[in-house]
């Protein structure tokens, strides 16, 4: 499992004073590219993407301005040519969202799927659940 410490800030709430949901996706996004520039992966550098397929999410409780939380990321499903990586935000210990993503990995040039490289696929085994 992969894990890191993120706050809501003004910009990511809303005129409720709650964060606005589509933030919680640029959180899941940033743990994503951390998790895998701290391997090695530079996603910029790629000769293939990974591209969103699906995504579900389950709100449980608010997250509000000022709040800390730690976003927790786990690969739930590894398959031949996508994988799905589970997230959690925990603020003050309990869940507050839950989220499935589901990727693809597409050539670049072709712009076809193609099976998970080796070597991401070994990275993604390391924190598989």
């Amino acid at each position: 499992m992969y894990q890191r410490n993120e706050c809501v800030h003004f910009e990511d709430i809303d005129s409720y004073g709650i964060i606005h949901h589509p933030r919680v996706l640029y959180f899941f996004e940033r743990t994503q590219t951390q998790y895998l520039k701290e391997r090695g992966f530079h996603v910029n550098a790629l000769p293939y993407g990974m591209f969103l397929r699906q995504i579900t999410i389950r709100y449980k409780q608010p997250l509000l301005m000022h709040d800390e939380f730690i976003i927790q990321q786990k690969t739930k499903l590894i398959s031949r040519c996508h994988f799905t990586l589970a997230y959690d935000i925990l603020r003050h210990g309990r869940k507050a969202v839950h989220a499935d993503i589901d990727f693809v990995t597409v050539d670049l040039l072709t712009r076809k799927m193609i099976p998970i490289p080796e070597d991401l696929k070994k990275c993604l085994t390391e924190d598989l659940f």
